[in-house]
């Protein structure tokens, strides 16, 4: 009698080597096959919606900064000095006994001189013809 390497005869090896219907391997290749499609498809919506709640985050993350932000100016318009120094730079306002001391340019000071000059011709001017008009009237 034939023996295999195993030291069993070849009649027990041929029994317990059953081979495995082919519907079988096909159906366990096909459901294998599903889970993979399956699982990737999950994987894939899952890495969708990790990045979408990440965007989310960074818009509530600006969101409460710049509610922050709106916090801090509230509080400072309600705060005295600030009223004040709005109060002093944009509208002009002084305290009752200040002096207000205002700078002017070089190019202001030249326009004001050249408008001054103007003013002191026109008016020699009319001083010229209302002095001609006396003259000529008997």
């Amino acid at each position: 009698m034939p023996r295999n390497n195993d030291g069993r005869g070849g009649a027990q090896t041929a029994k317990r080597r059953k081979k495995t219907p082919r519907w079988l391997t096909a159906l366990t290749l096909a459901a294998v096959l599903f889970v993979v499609v399956q699982f990737t498809g999950q994987y894939l919506r899952y890495q969708e919606l990790r990045k979408e709640a990440d965007f989310y985050r960074d818009q509530l993350q600006q969101a409460e900064s710049e509610y922050q932000y709106l916090l801090e100016q509230k509080e400072l318009y309600y705060n005295d000095a600030f009223i004040e120094r709005v109060a002093r730079e944009n509208l002009g306002m002084v305290k009752q006994g200040e002096t207000v001391v205002s700078t002017v340019s070089t190019a202001q000071t030249e326009l004001l001189e050249q408008q001054a000059q103007a003013a002191g011709q026109s008016s020699s001017a009319a001083e010229n013809e209302a002095a001609d008009e006396a003259a000529a009237a008997p």
